[in-house]
């Protein structure tokens, strides 16, 4: 383990799953809590358990939970409907989740804990322990179902053997592989992305207009004209990560025209096994890497009043306008998009909850891709989802009851 990786452990609080072992009241959120402790534990010996939540404890209590209770409060202006509340209450607020319940505080912004009752915050995932409850829902995946999701080739390919509409891939490079330039230089506009990336990380866009070519990286401003360039802007790339080569979508023009963007606009949907619990969409802005972020009904497939936004920062009057404007805008083909969902997850049956990523084109929805360790993070904002939402369908609440 190198420093930079032990840094990211030691940094992370003792969190609620592991102290609810020692509380002495019950209710089904402790049990629930205690449950995946348990699962937890019993991959990981006893031993390397108790050395972590040993160093997490002490480095949590000295060091970084002060630090981030800190950033917290003094960033608080930057979020909304916190200059509402007085600074006092904040604080002590902040220093109880902190301490008291081992969370990262800017969860206290992120998911508005200042609206609920302390006891309330035990609904929540937080996020430092959203991959142990997604571990723990699907314990009896199969690896064929974790490969589907965590391989977008694998995930085309199962996608088109079940009739079911998704990106295809158009060609592929293997990790410091030869290169077919002539399968990327093909005179189109071009998707590149890595095979076992996500969040549009190490992502490209190949343009191809009057003759020439140009590159953009899709999580930064970089761009590039001159051919030489990409050719070793993307060797670099392709020496790193198994990339995928995939046409690159349009949104449906429609959609373009009501909702005023011309980038992608992507869906983010939650599914358990049998039923869509959560969506929201995603519309690039003009500042790279901010999108306006608002629930969608998942009955009526209707954009609602819950304007979610990055990291639920101050929002400015020309969006708040925007979304006064667009309320109750129905999105196309949302029927078809939640059988899309559905049937998809009924190639991973025993991945209890997934994450899809779905763009609506002139052609109707396409799956872009599937996830089963993903941020739960914006479903949980103004009232999406909680804990037993999540778990109303599984057997651990069966159990628990």
């Amino acid at each position: 383990m190198n420093w930079k990786s032990f840094k990211n452990v030691i940094s992370l609080p003792p969190g609620l799953l592991h102290w609810r072992i020692f509380v002495s009241f019950k209710n089904s959120e402790i049990n629930f809590h205690r449950a995946a402790l348990f699962y937890k534990m019993s991959h990981v010996s006893f031993v390397k358990n108790f050395l972590l939540f040993t160093l997490r404890i002490f480095f949590w209590y000295f060091f970084f939970g002060w630090k981030f209770l800190l950033q917290a409060f003094k960033f608080r202006k930057t979020f909304k409907n916190s200059l509402e509340l007085g600074g006092v209450k904040q604080f002590f607020d902040l220093l109880y989740l902190t301490f008291v319940f081992g969370a990262p505080p800017h969860n206290y912004y992120l998911l508005s804990l200042f609206k609920y009752k302390k006891s309330q915050w035990f609904n929540f995932i937080y996020e430092h322990e959203s991959p142990s409850w997604q571990e723990m829902l699907s314990s009896n995946a199969a690896q064929f179902e974790k490969e589907y999701l965590a391989s977008k080739k694998t995930f085309s390919t199962k996608n088109e053997l079940n009739q079911l509409p998704s990106i295809p891939t158009l060609h592929s490079v293997r990790k410091q592989g030869e290169i077919n330039w002539d399968k990327i230089f093909t005179e189109k506009q071009i998707f590149i992305k890595p095979d076992d990336q996500s969040q549009s990380r190490g992502c490209f866009i190949l343009e191809f207009e009057e003759k020439s070519y140009k590159l953009k990286a899709s999580d930064s401003n970089w761009e590039s004209s001159d051919l030489k360039v990409i050719k070793a802007k993307l060797s670099a790339q392709f020496a790193l990560h198994n990339y995928l080569i995939q046409p690159l979508l349009q949104n449906d023009s429609k959609l373009n025209y009501d909702l005023q963007c011309s980038r992608l606009i992507t869906l983010r949907i939650l599914s358990t096994r049998n039923k869509i619990i959560s969506c929201f969409i995603s519309i690039p802005t003009e500042v790279m890497g901010y999108s306006k972020i608002v629930r969608i009904d998942i009955i009526n497939g209707k954009l609602s009043d819950k304007f979610i936004y990055n990291d639920v920062r101050y929002i400015s009057d020309i969006h708040l306008k925007w979304i006064s404007d667009n309320i109750g805008y129905e999105l196309p083909f949302w029927k078809d998009i939640k059988s899309i969902c559905l049937k998809a997850h009924e190639i991973c049956p025993n991945i209890y909850m997934v994450g899809w990523d779905i763009a609506i084109t002139n052609q109707g929805p396409i799956l872009i891709e599937g996830n089963n360790a993903f941020s739960i993070f914006r479903h949980q904002m103004d009232e999406g989802i909680n804990l037993k939402s999540i778990l109303s369908e599984s057997i651990l609440n069966e159990e628990i009851k």
